[in-house]
């Protein structure tokens, strides 16, 4: 009888850990996932340029150093689209800001600093990143994409 008194005890007690330990795994891995989606890096070192107009409909682009990220001054009551991750240290990251004035939505993208430097802030209506080399680090660039 004690047996099966100890085992609804450690049942009590060891579900409610379980289920707090599988809960933040799947905040951890989809917080992952969310970052991996939304961080263009990659193709930057990869490729030298990213166009997002290949992946997403936007109105206006921004970027922002993340010291001075302000969508509230540039699109006030937008509401983000993906939602995006949170960032382990935002200093060591720049974002390429989407905006849709039509839905009132804007999706963020990340850049890892150290890897990529920013190139400065800038809002257009279309816009491609661009690296170059500079003091043997990349340095994007951002440059007008031709409205077609």
């Amino acid at each position: 009888m004690s047996a099966r008194i100890l085992k609804i005890i450690a049942f009590i007690i060891g579900a409610p850990i379980a289920l707090l330990f599988v809960g933040v795994c799947f905040f951890l891995v989809t917080d992952r996932i969310a970052y991996e989606k939304a961080s263009i890096t990659d193709q930057l070192l990869r490729d030298r340029v990213y166009d997002p107009a290949r992946y997403f409909s936007y109105d206006r682009a921004c970027t922002f150093a993340p010291e001075i990220f302000g969508i509230s001054d540039v699109a006030p009551g937008y509401r983000e689209m993906d939602g995006g991750p949170l960032l382990p240290d935002t200093f060591t990251h720049w974002t390429l800001v989407l905006i849709d004035d039509a839905k009132k939505t804007y999706r963020t993208l990340y850049v890892v600093d150290p890897d990529v430097r920013f190139g400065g802030h800038r809002c257009v209506p279309k816009i491609i990143l661009r690296t170059k080399m500079s003091d043997g680090h990349l340095t994007a660039y951002a440059e007008e994409a031709k409205v077609q």
